[in-house]
This record gives C-alpha cells, structure tokens and sequence, in this order.
C-alpha cells in the first residue's frame, strides 16, 4: 500500500465502526448517527469530495444492514469481515476474519444478498474494493 493511501483509510477506520453498530434505540435502519459521528475525525468528511466518502459507505453499511435478520439476536458480539467489490459493486468475495460464528454467518448471507450500489467515483472505489467492516449489532 503506498503511503498516500494511509490518511484515508486511517480516517475510515472509525467510520466503519460507528457505521456498523446500532443507536441506543437498538434500531438499525433509521440510526443516523453513524453520518453525524464523522464530524468527529480529523477534517470533514461530509464536506467536498470526502462527501462521496462518507455517503457511499453509509450507502454500503445500509445496503447490508437491510440484508440482517433481527440483528437483536447478535447483541454484544462481534463480526470482522472482508469485502471486495468491482466498480459497479458487484461482490467479488466476502471473508470472515474472526467474530462470533453466528453473527458472521449471518453478515456472510446479508453480503451475499445485499445489493451493493456502484461506487460514485475511481476515488472512492480504490478506497472500498477491499475493505475490512467490523458489525457490532
């Protein structure tokens, strides 16, 4: 990985893991916190082209979210998996890289099924062709 593409994923880090959790309601697919929590790092990336960022990750985690069924079931656990996806968001593959066995099954089936939507630039897709998501329901 070339050093230039270090500040953008070291930013993305804590947006995949506020994305992936739920709100204190325990309702993941009204939670806007995940899109209010960005403000937090380091510049903003709800702002120029770190918009693009920002919503297509939103647009990932609810594409997948969308995909659990009764994520309330998986409450205090934990799934790491890996995706790569094409520039249209078709799915190449999905791992898991450790978790809870039952969380990730699940993750694993709502990926398979999601319907990833394309990414809106060559920029953004460099960043989410292979990305690690960590879901905490």
């Amino acid at each position: 990985m070339q050093p230039k593409h270090v500040l953008p994923l070291v930013l993305l880090i804590p947006l995949f893991l506020v994305a992936c959790t739920t709100s204190q309601t325990g309702n993941w697919k009204s939670d806007k916190s995940a899109t209010s929590k960005a403000g937090d790092l380091p510049g903003d990336l709800q702002a120029g082209p770190n918009a693009d960022i920002a919503g297509y990750a939103q647009a990932i985690k609810d594409a997948i979210e969308n995909r659990i069924y009764d994520p309330g079931m998986y409450a205090g656990t934990v799934c790491t998996v890996r995706i790569r996806i094409q520039r249209d968001g078709t799915l190449n593959n999905a791992t898991t890289e450790g978790g809870d066995p039952a969380l990730c099954q699940a993750t694993l089936a709502a990926i398979k099924s999601a319907k990833i939507p394309p990414a809106p630039d060559e920029r953004t897709w460099q960043l989410f062709k292979n990305a690690t998501l960590d879901f905490k329901p």
